[in-house]
């Protein structure tokens, strides 16, 4: 059996947890069936990426949803349907976190592609763009001031016709005319892309060389990541920052704005397997290990895919919370005591830890996360005086209690660890 010992020093603060939970999509779904708003106001999200929303809600957000008939005059009122996608906000925006509005259209599996193609007219197009800013931040059009910042410029344009059908030279065509016509409308947007499916790929160093090369706006780069294993996700990180300070973009932001562990589509069973794990134990301490690494991690935003009732959500088709959800509010527990605190771990186990202390040095909270397979001997070391908690996101338990004591006065306690387990253990 594997062993990993913890030192935890409550005195010794290195630095403040960072917020970096945000989701995919906002709380309503099935036309508003299903509203998950009381647990997304739980789980305190920072950001809130719209991208796919259409599938658990038909017909938001999207610009072909948005302004449905080409022909019509785009400085029009009447050419818009905003109402469904005002509700759909209307939600998010009750919450208070960050939006960041995707332009463009959701993925098309369907074998008929009916959006993904360029726009015939990309100055149409940013106009009509321009026009959602308004209605949005500006009151245009019986609107709202929701104070929208991000506006991010279509999604993974590299994966083909299900998002783009275009050549990726047109799709930076695109990005340039809305870009620019974003920021000369309002200089305080901040305005980015272009949600890269694949960052390590040629296509992403493509799009920022051309954004250098033709001086665009560019306030944050987004990209994606779906693994098995948390450690590629930090150091897809670390790249996609390299690349940028490569590049001489020190001030653009690193959004990883999708990423959940990995999934296959081979067949049913394939299929079925991938969706058990990603909404079972093994995603839920996949996204725990994931949120503390991304803590030493060269990076700004962060939105996991997807905090709606999808395959991939948080919920199930009901609206009932999955695994993966106690595990984003064992992570949100950490808030709770914002000041990160010295956490040495040794071992070579599958095993991630962050440990944080409220402002008045009471209580403690040592968030760990076993995400691999195998059973490991834990030993946590620290010196406390009071009594220790432990609530466990596992196959049994759903951010449940499963263990109540006074703290060791030698300041050690072991316990085997189950793989694919998360626990979150509370000093007072």
């Amino acid at each position: 059996m594997n062993r990993v010992s913890l030192h935890v020093d409550p005195a010794t603060v290195t630095g403040a947890i960072r917020p970096l939970h945000g989701v995919n999509n906002g709380p309503i779904a099935f036309g508003g069936l299903v509203d998950v708003s009381d647990y997304h106001r739980e789980l305190r999200l920072p950001h809130v990426r719209l991208h796919d929303c259409g599938w658990p809600h038909p017909a938001v957000v999207d610009v072909p949803t948005i302004f449905p008939d080409w022909q019509k005059d785009a400085d029009d009122p009447a050419s818009y349907t905003f109402a469904p996608t005002d509700d759909y906000l209307a939600a998010i925006v009750a919450l208070s976190p960050q939006i960041i509005y995707r332009l463009g259209t959701s993925i098309e599996h369907t074998p008929r592609k009916y959006h993904t193609a360029p726009p015939p007219d990309f100055a149409k197009w940013a106009d009509i763009c321009v026009h959602i800013v308004r209605h949005y931040n500006e009151g245009w059009a019986d609107g709202f001031h929701h104070g929208i910042r991000y506006w991010e410029i279509w999604n993974e344009p590299e994966i083909g016709e299900a998002m783009w059908s275009g050549t990726i030279e047109q799709y930076i065509q695109l990005y340039a005319v809305a870009a620019r016509a974003l920021k000369a409308h309002d200089p305080t947007l901040r305005v980015g892309g272009p949600a890269a499916a694949y960052p390590r790929g040629p296509f992403l160093s493509q799009f920022l060389t051309a954004c250098v090369e033709q001086s665009l706006p560019l306030d944050f780069c987004s990209w994606h990541t779906y693994t098995a294993d948390p450690r590629e996700l930090a150091a897809r990180c670390r790249y996609v920052r390299d690349l940028l300070d490569g590049l001489g973009l020190r001030g653009v932001e690193s959004q990883l704005n999708e990423w959940n562990y990995a999934f296959a589509w081979r067949d049913v069973e394939t299929r079925l397997r991938s969706f058990q794990a990603l909404q079972g134990p093994v995603g839920a301490s996949f996204a725990v290990a994931s949120l503390i690494l991304f803590q030493d991690c060269p990076l700004d935003q962060a939105t996991y895919y997807t905090g709606d009732t999808q395959w991939f959500g948080l919920f199930d088709p009901y609206g009932a919370p999955r695994k993966t959800y106690y595990a984003f509010r064992a992570f949100v527990s950490l808030l709770d005591t914002p000041q990160r605190v010295a956490c040495a771990r040794e071992g070579d186990a599958e095993v991630a830890a962050w440990a944080g202390v409220a402002a008045e040095g009471r209580p403690l909270h040592v968030l760990v996360s076993n995400w691999g397979a195998e059973t490991v001997a834990l030993a946590l070391r620290l010196r406390w005086a009071g009594e220790m908690r432990v609530q466990a996101v596992d196959a049994n338990h759903d951010l449940a209690e499963v263990r109540r004591q006074a703290w060791p006065a030698d300041g050690m306690w072991a316990a085997e660890m189950p793989g694919h387990t998360v626990w979150l253990i509370e000093l007072r």
